[in-house]
């Protein structure tokens, strides 16, 4: 019996083990900012999970969504095509792919040119 448990231990995968213990952490520390931590292991590998802990670790961060990167990579392509280029704002929308319905991209492009022009990025 002990070494049929043993036997199926060992068939465990590391990253099965990490998401083990961080759901025992989540548990035993009654702590919500916890919940997800569990599927990080199966997203990042041990060595760079352990060096986000590192960096990271007490910190509580909130992922960007594909969206939200979508956007800005093309807020600031925009930027690049007027400022780098020397485009128009219409040509420099239709290289990065904006159409007028990107509000939310043509408003953090405004903002991008607003923080730049204060020199505060």
């Amino acid at each position: 019996m002990k070494q049929q448990i043993i036997s199926d231990i060992n068939k465990f995968k590391e990253e099965d083990i990490y998401s083990a213990m961080l759901y025992a952490l989540y548990k035993l520390s009654n702590n919500k900012t916890y919940s997800t931590l569990s599927e990080l292991i199966y997203i990042l590998d041990k060595d760079n999970f352990l060096n986000l802990c590192s960096v990271l670790g007490g910190c509580t961060i909130t992922i960007p969504t594909i969206e939200q990167l979508s956007n800005l990579t093309r807020s600031l392509l925009v930027y690049q095509y007027i400022t780098v280029e020397n485009k128009t704002f219409r040509e420099a929308c239709s290289l990065a792919g904006v159409t007028e319905e990107d509000k939310e991209v043509i408003k953090i492009y405004k903002m991008i040119v607003e923080i730049l022009k204060n020199g505060a990025f």
